[in-house]
């Protein structure tokens, strides 16, 4: 929040302005377009909550593809310990 910049950014051109508007043209503003003043104050909570988030979703993405793959092998019902991580 000191130098109101990320720390570790990931840019997809437009994709926020599509996911936002529907519309790849569309302008997006950040807090820097607003007064000081009118910004949230749990802006760090919402930040770490989000890459909570995101992590978690990938993890449960990858567990997914693993159960899938075991599935598929015609394993998934004999592995006791992957039943209880999908459980």
């Amino acid at each position: 929040m000191e130098t109101l910049s990320l720390d570790n950014p990931f840019s997809l051109p437009m994709m926020l302005s599509f996911l936002t508007y529907r519309r790849f043209t569309a302008e997006v503003v950040g807090l820097d377009a607003f007064p000081v003043e009118r910004w949230p104050d749990n802006v760090p909570l919402v930040y770490y909550a989000y890459h909570i988030m995101v992590g978690l979703g990938t993890i449960f993405a990858g567990v997914m593809l693993l159960a899938l793959l075991l599935l598929w092998m015609g394993r998934l019902y004999a592995n006791r310990w992957m039943l209880w991580l999908i459980f």
